[in-house]
């Protein structure tokens, strides 16, 4: 499975204040069907003055190891690209 993930940061006033914030997830299929989904949110983002940047990352889960976690078991994943 591959899954689109949209990151927010928040501006900091010193270094380390926040952690980058999940703010939108979709799976490839969905991405394709709706892509406006995370363009809007990105544009939406971006208009925030308490945002400093975004970033889109992808993350390829297999999928039996996705399985595995979906139906309770752990997994670890594997940023595999970024996507522009």
């Amino acid at each position: 499975m591959t899954i689109i993930c949209l990151f927010a940061q928040m501006k900091e006033r010193y270094a380390g204040e926040y952690a980058p914030d999940l703010r939108g997830a979709i799976d490839s299929y969905g991405n394709d069907d709706n892509p406006d989904y995370l363009n809007n949110l990105e544009k939406d983002l971006s208009k925030d003055s308490s945002i400093a940047f975004v970033r889109r990352m992808v993350i390829n889960v297999p999928d039996k190891e996705f399985d595995h976690v979906f139906y309770g078991e752990e997994l670890e994943g594997k940023v595999e690209e970024k996507e522009a």
